[in-house]
Order: structure tokens, then sequence, then C-alpha cells
């Protein structure tokens, strides 16, 4: 979970960029692989966003986070290191969102 001025960002980046979040939420290659982004959330906005801020349900996460369930049959066969990168492939642009809204390199 990350500390209070991490989530500050990521919240206020999601905020302040829309339509690049609405992007990421609804790219087909991320939902397909992983259903969407989940996540531990508040049960109220957050101080400084309102209950009517455009996605609001993501600003009040505390983690974001994709995730796949494997078969331990995959993950014990050749298979699994293309499944794996491909898997990364589909989530990179959740994590360069995420990355980039606390101001580090991608």
């Amino acid at each position: 979970m990350p500390p209070a001025d991490t989530l500050s960002k990521i919240r206020s980046a999601i905020k302040e960029k829309p339509e690049a979040w609405q992007r990421i939420i609804t790219d087909p290659k991320m939902k397909k692989r992983f259903g969407g982004v989940g996540g531990d959330g508040l049960k109220r906005p957050p101080r400084g966003f309102g209950p009517d801020d455009p996605h609001i349900e993501d600003i009040m996460r505390k983690t974001w986070f994709l995730m796949k369930p494997c078969d331990e049959n995959l993950a014990c066969s050749p298979r699994f290191i293309t499944e794996v990168e491909s898997a990364f492939k589909a989530a990179s642009p959740l994590l360069e969102f995420l990355t980039r809204a606390v101001k580090l390199p991608y």
C-alpha cells in the first residue's frame, strides 16, 4: 500500500487526466487478460475529492492492481514465460500511468 503522499499523487493524476485513465481501464487487452483494475478502497471519497468526480471509485482506492489466476500446470510449463511476458505487456499502460503519476521514469 503506497504512503499517503504517493496515494495523493496517483489520485490527483486520475482526476487531472480522466481521458488517459479511461483509456487504461477500458483497454481491451487489459480487460481480457485481467478483467479490470482491482484494489482495496475507502468507504468515502478522500479529502479534496467529491463523490461526483469522474472515476471516483478508482480515486477512492488505496491500491491499484491487476490479477490473473494461473493454473499450476501452466506455471510448470514452457509456455509460462510467454504468458508472463504477455501479461506484463497488457499491464504496461497501467504501470506506466502509476509510475508517471509519482514522477518516476518508466
